[in-house]
């Protein structure tokens, strides 16, 4: 089974008793107990569809994958070495930004179908997709910012 950290993020539970009550800041404890966390099981089958939808899309699959929960609400994947040899070629001859660009336009065109998957996988609707490339560690990394039922956390930082 594959090794998922929790980390210490802003949109973790801590911070979701910061909610805005007649304009003031005042400190409540979050109530953990509406959305169950989602599991190992769950992060490992979000990760199987990432790998799968990457090695549809781009025939091959990335080298490495690890998807971990930053928080209660923001689910990211880490997809390394996953350029094709299109792509590895085109940045040898410095033209890292056509790939980058036309990675960013692919993913903006498709991200319902990366949507779906998550939420299809986890069983909560999804809010904000967001995705990023790099070259030099060759790494692209997947943000989905889930639904829960607390709603004061995602009113905080969407709204």
């Amino acid at each position: 089974m594959k090794q998922h950290r929790a980390w210490f993020s802003p949109f973790s539970a801590f911070w979701r008793g910061l909610a805005l009550e007649d304009g003031d800041r005042r400190f409540a404890m979050a109530d953990l107990t509406r959305d169950p966390p989602i599991g190992d099981e769950v992060l490992e089958a979000v990760n199987d569809a990432m790998v799968a939808l990457h090695q549809h899309y781009h025939g091959r699959k990335p080298a490495t994958a690890r998807t971990q929960m930053l928080g209660d609400d923001m689910l990211a994947c880490v997809l390394g070495d996953m350029y094709t040899d299109v792509e590895k070629t085109m940045i040898e001859l410095q033209r890292e930004l056509v790939v980058q660009d036309t990675r960013s336009a692919f993913e903006h065109a498709t991200e319902r179908r990366f949507i779906r998957a998550v939420e299809r996988t986890t069983g909560r609707r999804v809010i904000r997709f967001m995705s990023m490339h790099h070259v030099g560690p060759d790494l692209e990394i997947l943000l989905f910012l889930i639904q829960s039922d607390q709603k004061v956390c995602s009113e905080w930082y969407l709204g």
